[in-house]
C-alpha cells in the first residue's frame, strides 16, 4: 500500500471532509494505520475508520492547534472507533492483557494500543493519565456486553457511560499534548472536565439511539449502553427521555458560558462543542437520521 493509494481509498469521503484540515488528518491516520493492519477487514474499512476520526479530531481542536498537535488524540479516535466496531475478541483479549500485565500485543487492537502510546512516548508527551484512562475504557467496554443494564441503578449506569463514551481518554490526550497537569478531584477544573464528558456521552447517545433501538449486535434484548434507551427502558416512554437527555445536555452547554478563562477551560468548550459539531458531520453515514434531534442541542460558547 504506497502514499499514493490513500487518496483513492479516502475518495468516498471527500464530500464529507469539509476543510484542508480534515483532508490532512484523514490522510495521516489511514497512513498510520495500514503498515499497523493484521486483519481481515482490509483497507477500506480502515480508509473508514480514518474519516469517522479525521472529522471528530479536526472539529474538536482548540483554536490554534496544528496538525502534530491534532495527531495524537486523532490516534486516540481512531482507536476507540476500532474497538467499538471492531471484532469483541480482540477487545477482550486486549484488557486481558491489560489487567495481567503482559506486554505482549494480542491483535490488531494490542498492536494498536502500543503504537498509539509509542507515537506519544516519541514525541516526549507524559502519558500516564492518558495511559491510565485508555486502560479504564478498554476495561470497561470489554466488560459491558457481559453487564446486565437493566438491573443497574441510574447512578451505576452512569458510572459505565462515563468510561465507555472514550471522551475523558481523549481529554487527557490534548492535556498531554499541551502539558496541562491533571486538576485536583473536586476542583472547579475537575467538575467541568466531568462536564465535557458527561456532554460528550449525551449526544452521543442521542445521535445514535435509534439504530441501537433496532438492536445492535450483541445486545440480545439487554438496555443498549445509551443514556436515552436506558431512561426509556425504566419508564416506558421514549419521547420523554429524549426530551430529558435533551434538557440534560442543554443545561450543562449553558453552563460552560461561566467555566471561567484559561487553557483548560477553553480546551474542554472546543472538545464539547466540537464532539457535537463532529456528530452533525456524520449525520450522513455514520448516524442516519439524527440530524433533527442534535439541532435541538445549544452550542458551547467558545471560552
Amino acid at each position: 500500500m504506497t502514499q499514493e493509494t490513500l487518496p483513492c481509498l479516502l475518495e468516498p469521503y471527500h464530500p464529507y471532509l469539509p476543510t484542508e484540515r480534515h483532508r490532512e488528518l484523514a490522510r495521516a491516520l489511514l497512513a498510520w494505520a495500514l503498515p499497523l493492519c493484521c486483519c481481515q477487514r482490509g483497507p477500506a474499512w480502515h480508509a473508514r475508520s480514518a474519516f469517522y476520526a479525521a472529522v471528530f479530531g479536526a472539529h474538536c481542536a482548540p483554536p490554534g492547534a496544528t496538525l502534530h498537535h491534532s495527531l495524537p488524540s486523532a490516534r486516540f479516535c481512531l482507536f476507540f472507533l476500532q474497538a467499538d466496531d471492531g471484532p469483541a475478541v480482540e477487545l477482550a483479549a486486549l484488557a486481558e492483557r491489560l489487567r495481567s500485565g503482559r506486554q505482549t500485543a494480542e491483535g490488531e487492537l494490542g498492536v494498536f494500543h502500543d503504537a498509539l502510546l509509542d507515537e506519544m512516548r516519541a514525541q516526549r508527551l507524559r502519558t500516564e493519565p492518558f495511559r491510565s484512562a485508555l486502560a479504564d475504557f478498554c476495561l470497561a467496554t470489554a466488560s459491558e456486553p457481559a453487564q446486565n443494564l437493566r438491573a443497574m441503578t441510574f447512578a451505576e449506569f452512569r458510572a459505565l457511560r462515563r468510561r465507555t463514551v472514550g471522551v475523558l481518554p481523549y481529554i487527557r490526550c490534548w492535556m498531554a499534548v499541551y502539558e496541562m497537569p491533571v486538576p485536583e478531584e473536586g476542583s472547579a477544573a475537575d467538575q467541568l472536565t466531568e462536564r465535557t464528558v458527561e456532554v460528550g456521552h449525551l449526544v452521543n447517545d442521542l445521535a445514535s439511539y435509534a439504530t441501537e433501538a433496532c438492536g445492535g449486535p450483541g445486545n440480545d434484548g439487554n438496555a443498549a449502553s445509551n443514556e436515552v434507551l436506558f431512561r426509556a427502558a425504566a419508564t416506558g416512554d421514549l419521547p420523554q427521555a429524549v426530551d430529558t437527555v435533551v434538557d440534560r445536555y442543554n443545561h450543562l452547554a449553558t453552563a460552560f458560558a461561566h467555566a471561567g478563562h484559561g487553557p483548560l477551560p477553553v480546551l474542554l468548550g472546543a472538545i464539547a462543542d466540537g464532539n457535537l459539531t463532529g456528530h452533525l458531520g456524520l449525520t450522513a453515514t455514520r448516524y442516519p437520521g439524527a440530524t433533527k434531534i442534535l439541532r435541538r442541542l445549544h452550542r458551547i460558547p467558545a471560552l
